[in-house]
């Protein structure tokens, strides 16, 4: 029998109707998962304990090309909050987070809800379709998909994602931009895209952003992600803007001064 990870679902049933309970946990305890101070690091891809949220994790941790760190309790990613609990907002706020960025579309902010973040201060960021529910297909366990690889793809393709990611690197860039918090449904796709623009933008090596995109398939319970998913969105990027950098430039929205920024407040 095929097994697919439909998005829908996993709202609908929770981690345990997909067989995620089963699953061994990553997760730091609420008490270390508190923002570090003094530039203490954890270990690259850290889960984090958000109750009614899953596929958690902290992005510190991973090493730039120029031997820099990603600093810890800065960025975080996440699958959906809209079934947060009154401890996972505790949570959340114990982790210092001041923005959650929603990658979800309206459709699905309609159908399962936004989520309360307490006084996180909540922005709608929709990547890959923005308008209607998700036209692609789910992925499929052990089977890199065509439907998939198009929907990457349209996360380059579709301007307003593009924006939408744009907008948390410069968000990251300001002062009080930070702890950010951005997640979408189960937090694999959209959110493993978003997570690798901001890896490859800090200069964060390749073979060190796929190994956090594949991260989630350890909380979804089989291999959905593959790293041919982002193979075709980079490509996309060559495709559309001949280049990484004018990706960057034209596409995020980000200057020279707003990479300084992001690079100064993000690594040590």
């Amino acid at each position: 029998m095929t097994l697919t990870l439909n998005r829908r679902r996993l709202l609908a049933t929770g981690a345990a109707g997909i067989g995620l309970a089963a699953v061994p946990a990553l997760c730091v305890s609420p008490a270390s998962a508190a923002p570090l101070a003094g530039g203490s690091k954890r270990t690259p891809g850290t889960a984090i304990t958000l109750d009614g949220a899953s596929n958690s994790r902290d992005l510190g941790g991973y090493v730039t090309a120029d031997g820099k760190c990603v600093r810890s309790g800065k960025v975080f990613r996440s699958g959906t909050l809209a079934g947060l609990t009154t401890t996972g907002t505790r949570q959340l706020a114990a982790l210092g987070v001041k923005w959650a960025f929603d990658l979800r579309n309206d459709a699905e902010r309609y159908l399962f809800g936004k989520g309360k973040v307490g006084t996180v201060k909540p922005w709608l960021a929709p990547v890959g379709n923005d308008t209607e529910d998700n036209p692609y297909g789910p992925p499929v366990a052990g089977q890199v998909t065509a439907s998939v690889i198009a929907e990457f793809q349209s996360y380059v393709s579709f301007s307003s994602a593009v924006i939408s990611v744009g907008s948390i690197l410069r968000m990251l860039a300001i002062p009080g931009g930070q702890p950010l918090l951005f997640g979408c449904d189960s937090g694999s796709a959209r959110s493993g895209w978003t997570a690798a623009v901001l890896m490859t933008v800090l200069g964060v090596p390749r073979a060190q952003v796929n190994s956090e995109f594949l991260l989630s398939n350890q909380t979804l319970g089989g291999q959905y992600l593959f790293t041919e998913y982002l193979d075709a969105a980079f490509a996309k990027v060559d495709e559309i803007y001949g280049d990484w950098a004018t990706f960057v430039q034209i596409g995020l929205g980000l200057d020279a001064g707003d990479i300084t920024a992001l690079k100064s407040s993000l690594l040590s």
